[in-house]
């Protein structure tokens, strides 16, 4: 076997060497899949905690407005109240439960001297009985007291109904154990004795006879001349 001698190269001729790169590798998807659910775990997340800040931020501005309408309200009311105890009919009702009076006796002080213009009279209290103005308590005590009036009449009332009935009752009672006597006989007068039975009362005007002696009407009998 022989050997081949290769030929001998020009080493001044030779090209100049490069670098050459490998191919890249892929990277796996399993690392970018679990990154992309964080991220949207993130977002989730981040809209759920939005959407609830949001949704109690909306509550805190309804209780707000509800306090408001509330104080609204009330300052409306509280105005209201002012207003009427202001007013001329209520300053009016709070004097005449305090006892005060109209006065229509005016008088009037001069100033600066300080003279008196009138002559100051005291009033009764019931010289304008319109301008009184009487309080609940006022209005319920005279409300007992009629109530109190009316009892008393209707018992007043139920005694003397009693009374007349238990009178009556007694008139009845004496009619029945007093009956009236018939018609044409009348009953003798109080100490007088009755008549006895056979002989006739004297008439009216006419004095009895004496004894021993006839009755003028009576004529004598002869008994011999029979």
């Amino acid at each position: 076997m022989s050997a081949l001698l290769a030929p001998e190269r020009h080493r001044g001729s030779r090209p100049p060497l490069k670098v050459v790169r490998g191919r890249r590798q892929r990277a796996g998807r399993l690392p970018f899949l679990l990154l992309l659910t964080l991220v949207l775990a993130a977002g989730m997340a981040g809209l759920l905690l939005l959407n609830t800040q949001l949704q109690s931020q909306a509550m805190e501005v309804r209780d707000a407005e509800r306090r408001a309408t509330d104080l609204s309200n009330q300052q409306a009311r509280l105005e209201g109240e002012v207003e009427l105890a202001r007013s001329t009919p209520e300053l009016a009702r709070k004097a005449s439960a305090l006892g005060l009076r109209p006065n229509l006796h005016t008088v009037y002080l001069v100033l600066p001297d300080g003279t008196i213009v009138g002559e100051p009279n005291a009033v009764e209290g019931d010289e304008l009985p319109s301008s009184v103005i009487k309080t609940p308590e006022q209005i319920e005590q005279e409300r007992r007291a009629e109530e109190a009036r009316k009892a008393d009449e209707a018992r007043k009332a139920e005694e003397a109904r009693i009374a007349e009935e238990q009178r009556l009752e007694a008139e009845r009672r004496h009619a029945e154990q007093n009956p009236p006597a018939p018609e044409g006989e009348q009953p003798a007068p109080e100490g007088e004795q009755p008549a006895p039975e056979g002989e006739q009362p004297a008439p009216e005007g006419e004095q009895p006879a004496p004894e021993g002696e006839p009755h003028p009407e009576q004529q004598p009998v002869d008994n011999g001349g029979q």
